[in-house]
């Protein structure tokens, strides 16, 4: 019988899923993502690679899942599949992606500053207002070039960013410390996911509306 070693990992917060294995050091066993519509492909990817090592869900020691800010299809998604492990699992950890940089002190030295867009030509910013405080508002691209991109400002910070649908922001801070969140999860998975574990994370789905504000807008 195959030891259960594995934790499943799931991010279908963008518009490609990313599902991933990771084994009892947190180190990554395998990573499938999607190339198109992630409602479409979310099942057959996560079949695909349970099939592939011979696992069942209930065979996963742990499950980690992020649930926001992102897509609201998406964080739907995770939802009813987390549902539906819950029956047979208790280690399930859900956690928001901007909590992130902020959960490293060890290897995010400067003030972390979190941002991404949020549809409806805003953004989702995040930063650290005190040890124990998160500050989080929605901005303009005006808005969020005045009051943090600023060369005085960014100086200090080191900033995290996910879903941005251009790189004109990246381009103004290509002289300072920038940082994708996926890539920084990806990279430092045996730091953070136990931190998760530590923390016991089970954040709520942070959608960026609610549902019947976010699609009673004219679509972008």
């Amino acid at each position: 019988m195959q030891e259960k070693a594995f934790s499943l990992f799931l991010d279908t917060t963008s518009s490609n899923c990313l599902i991933g294995l990771l084994n009892n050091e947190y180190r990554w066993q395998s990573l499938v993502r999607s190339s198109g519509h992630i409602s479409k492909q979310f099942h057959f990817l996560l079949q695909s690679l349970l099939s592939k090592f011979s696992l069942e869900i209930k065979d996963f020691s742990e499950i980690y899942a992020i649930v926001g800010p992102g897509s609201y299809t998406g964080i739907r998604l995770t939802e009813t599949f987390l549902n539906v492990a819950s029956l047979e699992h208790k280690n399930i950890f859900t956690f928001h992606s901007y909590r992130l940089p902020f959960l490293a002190p060890a290897i995010v030295k400067k003030n972390p500053f979190y941002f991404c867009y949020a549809f409806k030509s805003q953004y989702f910013v995040c930063w650290q207002k005190s040890p124990n405080l998160l500050e989080q508002e929605f901005l303009s691209l005006e808005e969020l070039k005045a009051r943090f991109l600023s060369q005085s400002q960014n100086e200090e910070r080191q900033f995290f960013y996910e879903k941005l649908p251009e790189n004109q922001i990246l381009n103004s801070l290509k002289n300072f410390q920038v940082f994708s969140v996926e890539k920084f999860l990806l990279e430092n998975s045996s730091l953070l996911f136990p931190l998760i574990k530590h923390h016991q994370l089970k954040d709520e789905s942070f959608y960026f509306r609610p549902a019947e504000q976010e699609f009673s807008l004219k679509k972008e």
